[in-house]
């Protein structure tokens, strides 16, 4: 639950459903960075918030190097090779001050898309992209939305090299509002969402592109009395809003990852809160005509749990991440197009905490989770789990 420059993704998730959460700023305003230690030794502080996988040997992880920018934080890349993760180096557009990277997405021929937020020297949140040709990684200026005065970007799907789609949220004067950018190889271009009457809060946490003219982006909208869950669809002109329940009872709900395995069949996860403090980690299914609530069969002995991230390889093979929020550790769920089935989650070393933001599949049976592991919300290194279809082995990152 890193996100500790932003108020979006998981933190978005902490306020409007009550999470513990790092966060450093409130809704209404860009956030600020706001890790100050004062010890004089600073250990490794590295936290993955998303990945994407063209082999089993061929991974990128992204998100957040807090001994960057004076220790404010800055981008982080991490390649695997089937053996071990490695430190790449990432530049950040003139004038950044501090960011931080939150999703990714790979194609063949050695081309990804970074996406997250740096901020300049007035603390304003700047949306960021950056693309990766296989060596270096070249940060990119996205075009500035009139009438904002801040923008992050939380997610991003890439069908080719030359067909991306980006989504987050963009910061007025007086509310925040879903956001969405376009990439067709050369130049990114702003993409209007509708706005929701009645909702002083909207952003998208991820997105799931199955063709250039077909993607799905998942999030929330607030109105003074409740949160609810968010979807969008793009057909490669416009973005139109889809129906999408609350679990039922639910006074808050939240959506923060999406996954489709065709045009035809998507799963997005997230949390809700009934009445009491905990939050339940659901989903919802969407089989070609509506989306419809689907919930997870959480173990008794499990309480206050919430999902991140998901990737489906196909209508019927998904997996699911995110965290048991009481105990602090990983929690993962696996789907076979019917009912979700929980996976066991290696508890982290005593006196410390561990999180998944975000998984990819390359089968139903090969999974890369990504996420944290360390004292607490900001202090630790990256740590990733392999899923092999019946077991999690968890891997610390560099």
């Amino acid at each position: 639950m890193l996100r500790s420059l932003t108020l979006s993704g998981l933190a978005a998730l902490a306020v409007v459903l009550g999470l513990p959460c790092v966060a450093s700023s409130a809704v209404a305003a860009p956030a600020k960075a706001a890790h100050v230690h004062s010890h004089s030794a600073i250990p490794t502080q590295h936290e993955l918030a998303g990945v994407s996988c063209l082999s089993p040997k061929d991974c990128i992880a992204v998100g957040l190097n807090l001994n960057a920018f004076s220790h404010m934080g800055g981008p982080l890349a991490e390649t695997w090779n089937g053996k071990a993760w490695k430190a790449a180096t990432l530049s950040v557009p003139k004038g950044s001050i501090a960011g931080q990277l939150l999703a990714v997405s790979c194609k063949p021929a050695a081309f990804c898309v970074a996406v997250g937020l740096t901020l300049n020297a007035a603390d304003t949140g700047l949306a960021l992209a950056e693309t990766w040709n296989g060596k270096t990684w070249t940060p990119r200026t996205l075009p500035a939305i009139e009438g904002t005065t801040g923008t992050e970007l939380n997610g991003v799907s890439c069908v080719t090299s030359k067909s991306c789609v980006a989504v987050g949220l963009a910061f007025t004067k007086t509310s925040v509002l879903a956001m969405a950018e376009s990439w067709n190889g050369k130049t990114w271009t702003p993409a209007a969402i509708p706005s929701i009457k009645g909702a002083s809060t909207a952003l998208l946490n991820g997105v799931s592109c199955t063709s250039a003219a077909h993607c799905v982006a998942a999030g929330l909208y607030s109105t003074p009395s409740a949160t609810f869950p968010l979807i969008e669809s793009w057909n490669g002109k416009a973005w139109s809003r889809m129906s999408a329940p609350s679990p039922a009872g639910a006074e808050s709900a939240s959506l923060e990852g999406v996954s489709c395995g065709s045009a035809k069949s998507c799963v997005a996860v997230g949390g809700f809160r009934m009445h009491g403090p905990d939050v339940t980690g659901f989903t919802e299914v969407w089989h070609g005509k509506s989306w419809a609530v689907v919930s997870v069969p959480w173990p008794k002995s499990v309480f206050d749990t919430s999902l991140s991230g998901v990737s489906c390889v196909s209508a019927t093979g998904c997996v699911a991440v995110g965290n048991e929020n009481g105990v602090r550790k990983p929690a993962a769920a696996s789907w076979n197009g019917k009912q979700w089935t929980v996976t066991a989650v290696a508890s982290p070393p005593a006196g410390k905490i561990s999180l998944f933001d975000a998984v990819a599949c390359l089968t139903a049976a090969n999974c890369v989770a990504a996420g944290h592991q360390g004292a607490d919300m900001a202090d630790g290194t990256g740590l990733s789990g392999f899923w092999n279809g019946k077991t999690w082995r968890l891997v610390l990152a560099v």
